[in-house]
């Protein structure tokens, strides 16, 4: 044993210093012994191995957050699965942090996970999701009011508009005026009848489903400032944009193959796994692969059928790809995308420029939001042939503001201080150690009709009734009649 003299933090203080030790005796100590009856000596141990100081700190700071592991339900109706991927990946999380979570979905998984049970719904409902074609489709609702959030119109485009945040005083007058309806509508027609629905199941006592909605404590949403339109969000509103994207796997080598030698790079070309694209209409689809015949580019094309008529010798298709895989790799220049938010995610994410043919529901608007940013250039659907897809792609590719506005998206969209699921996980765990954080809520979330504050209670009460009377409910389908569980 020797003393030295030293000073820390301008004191002078004797504190014992173990010379003879290895650092795996101070890894046997007792630091939270030591650190409770004597800091400075403890401090000045750890400083003479740095690197075992910041696994001290580390390990302090893990113990001061420490959440026992709690019981977690996560309920997943909706049959699509690119609804379902951010879902799985947060109770993934979850688990391994040593929570026991229960997921009730359509998509169980298909080995095993550690502290993951799954309660299946396969077969209780049709799934005409998963194979929409583009006969089918046609072009978010007002959730985050439920907890207060502001939604001036003004600046915060309606979803199904595709608006910017920076409208012409025609577009924020359209914008408000389409608010109300939409509002109105998800209130009293899908409201009414989910209402229906949970009280011939779970009976007269049950709350109001609005009244349950209003009592969360947290809302976790898909969104970033550095992609979209930055808004205001109350402190139970978090954004996780981005959760899904983990580190891309090693390429099969059938694509590696084809992506490396690929001399002028790769356009890859997917619709997403809601629509297929082998239903293209037949002049579409030979408008893209006679445009796709003109360019030096490779195509990756994502087609569910085992065949392609008249697919040019620079076209591949496949009927899964590994799209997180293929669009890291370098040699990707142009991702065609229908607009999708997992996808277009996934792309800003690696720096891809887009060319996008936005087909329904929220497509239009994050179509839109891309465009402005100088990343993508949108096709219309209408006006698919030969000569447009070769615009686009050309533009694309030959404008190099694309890819450099891409590659600065990118820089924007990783730079934060907490990964994405790191906050998922922090802000749960933080409503699960303040037994629901109520000091989180907005005194906004109490006001009435769903933050339509100009509108008055007898109005409300005099459209629900109306609904109730005219029998707007016999248009919708009993899906309860078909649910079922399946463990």
């Amino acid at each position: 044993m020797k003393h030295e003299k030293t000073k820390l933090n301008g004191t002078e203080n004797h504190i014992e210093k173990y010379w003879s030790f290895e650092t795996r005796h101070y890894i046997d100590d007792s630091f939270a012994a030591l650190f409770s009856s004597c800091p400075l000596k403890a401090l000045k141990m750890l400083q003479t191995h740095r690197n075992f100081f910041y696994i001290f700190l580390l390990t302090l700071t893990i113990s001061f957050c420490r959440v026992d592991g709690a019981r977690i339900l996560g309920v997943f109706p909706h049959l699509a699965k690119s609804h379902f991927i951010m879902d799985e990946v947060l109770m993934k999380g979850l688990a391994a942090r040593g929570h026991e979570v229960v997921v009730i979905s359509h998509f169980p998984q298909s080995k095993p996970v550690a502290n993951y049970k799954d309660i299946s719904l396969i077969g209780s409902m049709d799934n005409i999701v998963e194979s929409l074609s583009l006969d089918m489709v046609g072009g978010g609702t007002p959730f985050l009011t439920l907890f207060g959030n502001p939604d001036n119109p003004a600046y915060t485009p309606v979803h199904f508009l595709a608006h910017s945040d920076k409208m012409n005083f025609y577009e924020r007058l359209l914008n408000t005026v389409a608010l109300v309806p939409i509002k109105l509508g998800y209130k009293y027609l899908v409201g009414y009848k989910s209402e229906q629905v949970a009280r011939k199941y779970f009976g007269d006592s049950l709350p109001p489903l609005e009244e349950i909605a209003r009592n969360m404590s947290l809302h976790l949403v898909n969104t970033h400032f550095s992609l979209f339109h930055p808004r205001p969000f109350v402190p139970a509103v978090v954004e996780v944009g981005g959760i899904h994207l983990g580190e891309p796997k090693k390429l099969s080598k059938e694509f590696a193959e084809f992506l490396d030698g690929a001399k002028h790079g790769v356009i890859y070309l997917s619709l997403g796994s809601t629509v297929r694209s082998d239903s293209f209409p037949e002049e579409k689809r030979l408008g893209l692969l006679q445009a796709f015949a003109q360019l030096p580019q490779k195509v990756l094309w994502k087609w569910e059928a085992d065949h392609m008529p008249d697919k040019p010798d620079n076209v591949k298709i496949a009927k899964w790809m590994p799209q997180l895989e293929i669009l890291s790799h370098p040699k990707v220049k142009v991702f065609i995308t229908h607009g999708g938010l997992m996808g277009t995610m996934e792309a800003a994410y690696f720096g891809v420029p887009m060319v996008a043919i936005p087909l329904f529901g929220d497509q239009k608007m994050n179509v839109k939001t891309f465009v402005d940013k100088g990343i993508a250039v949108k096709l219309d659907y209408n006006e698919i042939s030969k000569e447009a897809v070769l615009g686009a792609l050309r533009m694309v590719l030959e404008d190099p503001s694309y890819s450099e506005n891409a590659k600065q998206v990118a820089r924007a969209f990783r730079d934060r201080p907490l990964s994405a699921m790191d906050t998922a996980i922090y802000w749960i765990e933080y409503i699960i150690r303040h037994k629901g954080a109520h000091h989180l809520r907005s005194a906004a979330a109490d006001l009435p009709c769903n933050g339509l504050r100009v509108w008055p209670d007898w109005a409300s009460e005099r459209l629900k009734y109306k609904i109730e009377h005219i029998g707007c409910n016999k248009r919708w389908p009993d899906w309860s009649k078909r649910l079922s569980v399946h463990a």
